[in-house]
């Protein structure tokens, strides 16, 4: 319950929100998710990355 209250102990409703908080707040859960996703696919990304560059050095050498 703590985590539930403490935003409205500390962030009163009639004080502006901090800047940094906005800021957080805007860019934090894109940031995560990208992160999520990247770990996720982490080495089906560099299997498709490393299968698409060697592709495209025979295709040029060749």
């Amino acid at each position: 319950m703590a985590t539930r209250y403490l935003p409205f102990l500390i962030f009163k409703e009639n004080k502006k929100t901090p800047e940094y908080v906005q800021y957080l707040g805007k860019f934090l859960p894109s940031a995560v998710f990208g992160m999520l996703v990247i770990y996720c696919l982490k080495n089906v990304f560099l299997s498709i990355a490393g299968g698409t560059i060697c592709y495209m050095l025979i295709l040029y050498f060749l």
